[in-house]
This record gives C-alpha cells, structure tokens and sequence, in this order.
C-alpha cells in the first residue's frame, strides 16, 4: 500500500532526476547569423548543400535540405550553374558527394556556364582519418545523417519525411521524446517523433503518421502521477509559477491523466503499434527496449547496432 506523502515524494525525486537527464543533453539548435527583420544581399550568389544549417539567409544564398538522390544533385548543380553561383555542400553520404563532385565537373567544362563546389566535409574528413589513424566507415556517414535527420523530425515537424525513419516515437508532452530519440539517432536510427496534444479533449493525428511502416511506430506511456511531478518540475526551473492558468492546467493532475488516457486511448485502436511504459526507465534502458522490439520485427538495425 502507498504511504500518504512518501509515494508523492519519490515520484517528485523521479521527476527531478528525468528532468536534469533530458535538461543536460545539448541543445541543436543552430542561432541565425542575421537578424530576421535584417535584409543581407552578397556580391555573388552561393548555395549551399547542406544538412546542419538552419538560419536567416541573404536574400540570393539558398538552402537546398535532404539532397540525397543524383537526380537532385544535377537539377541544382543546373540551377546554381545558370547564376553562375558558388555551391558549398555538406553532404554524408559518399554516392551523393561523388554525384556532386561529377556534377559540378561537367558544368565546369561546358562553358558559358561554370560551377565552382566546394566540399566542407571532404578535407576536415581526410584530416581526421589522418589524426584517428582510422578510416570512417559507412557506419560513421550513416550516423551523421541519422542524427542529422533526428534534430529535423523533432516535435511533429515535416511529417512529409516520416516515411524515412526507420522509428517514430508517440508520446504526451515529458515522456522524453526528444533526448530518445537523439540516443537513437547517435546510433545511426533516424528517428521522427509526434507530441501527442489534445485539442478540446481529442487527439488531432497527422494523416502521414498512417501512410507510414506502421511497425516502425512506438508509443510511448508514462504515470500521470509521474509526469505531473515532472511537469511540475519543468515549470519552476523555468520560473512560471502555477498560479498562471495554463501552466496550472498543463501540470494539473486531471489533465494529466486525461492525457495519458487518450494516448491509451490511440494505440489501442493501432494494434501493431507496440506501447513501452518509460516510467522509472532511463534513455539507454527505453532504447534497449525499442532496439530489441525493432529486431523482433525483422526491421533494419544499422551494423553497428547488430
């Protein structure tokens, strides 16, 4: 039987430790070099392959995300050759960087048009074999474009690219989504996840999440008692007090448990969805477990995971 105030205590301690875990991972943000409201505009234009970068740009520098296929790669090699810009790439993936450096050498010798690219990753990568007295395998490439994709699909963003995760995590608000996740891509899993946010009492799913591999889908559960504790937490480490209505419905106990129940609620009615209860279990143990879920499916586990 529960002790009155002890058991409330220890979920309180749960909660603070769970929220120093998720607190003390980094932030991936990247700040914008430019003011939003700060026009910029460069003697020449530059673009830029990239798959880190997430700023305010020139009004003529151009961001081109997920370049992964060579058809891609030649339409804005053609692009950048017709304003004859400078392009500037980042890419992972070995075939897609040898696209870009034949690209660019077939643009540079059919004049009029010229293409200058150049490569951010090749020389700081030949330098670090050269210091590792190593060579990066496809292991490593893999995991840059995993975390990559990872900090991208956070919190519900671009469902339009679920379809390439290989796990897409379900959840209310501090189950610890997102340092999940970050664990999972580090080990080469992109991974995609969805807040689950009730509006007027109902959950609003994104039609993508059901055009997806629905065996790639985790739900994730937790205690209310728990996540009110958390969320608790949460609150006064930011300095909002509870006596502010949302903040007091967002950690309230009702709301709470009316969260964790339509969340219940979803993944019963998705039978092949698996659901993993994250109370009392830290990131590495809530990986091991999707891991080993993934493997029993028979679904892709990168080489370095096997």
């Amino acid at each position: 039987a529960s002790i009155p105030g002890v058991t409330s205590k220890v979920a309180e301690t749960q909660a603070e430790r769970k929220a120093e875990e998720i607190d003390e991972l980094p932030n991936l943000d990247v700040a914008g070099v430019f003011d939003d409201d700060e026009a910029c505009t460069l003697p020449k234009p530059i673009f830029v392959f990239e798959q880190c970068t997430n700023m305010s740009l020139p009004t003529n520098m151009s961001i081109h995300r997920f370049i992964d296929t060579e058809k891609q790669v030649h339409q804005v090699i053609y692009e950048a050759s017709q304003e004859n810009a400078l392009v500037v790439y980042t890419l992972a993936d070995p075939l897609t960087q040898h696209a870009m450096k034949s690209a660019a050498r077939f643009h540079q010798a059919t004049p009029p048009s010229t293409v200058q690219a150049v490569d951010l990753w090749g020389s700081l990568l030949v330098e670090m074999e050269s210091h590792l007295q190593m060579t990066l395998s496809r292991d490593y490439f893999r995991m840059i474009e995993a975390v990559e994709y990872t900090r991208k699909q956070d919190d519900g963003a671009m469902p339009q690219h679920w379809g390439d995760a290989d796990i897409l995590l379900l959840g209310v608000s501090r189950t610890g989504k997102t340092p999940l996740s970050i664990y999972l891509g580090q080990r080469g899993f992109k991974v995609a996840n969805l807040p689950l946010v009730p509006i007027n009492d109902k959950l609003h799913i994104p039609k993508q999440l059901y055009e997806i591999d629905q065996m790639r889908i985790v739900g994730l559960l937790i205690d209310p008692d728990i996540l009110r504790a958390m969320r608790s937490t949460r609150m006064e480490a930011m300095g909002v007090g509870a006596e502010r209505s949302n903040t007091g419905a967002y950690s309230s106990r009702l709301q709470c448990r009316r969260e964790v129940q339509l969340a219940k609620d979803l993944y019963q009615t998705n039978a092949t969805w698996p659901v993993l209860d994250v109370t009392h279990r830290a990131v590495e143990e809530s990986a091991a477990r999707i891991l080993q879920i993934m493997a029993e499916r028979g679904r892709y586990i990168p080489t370095s995971m096997e």
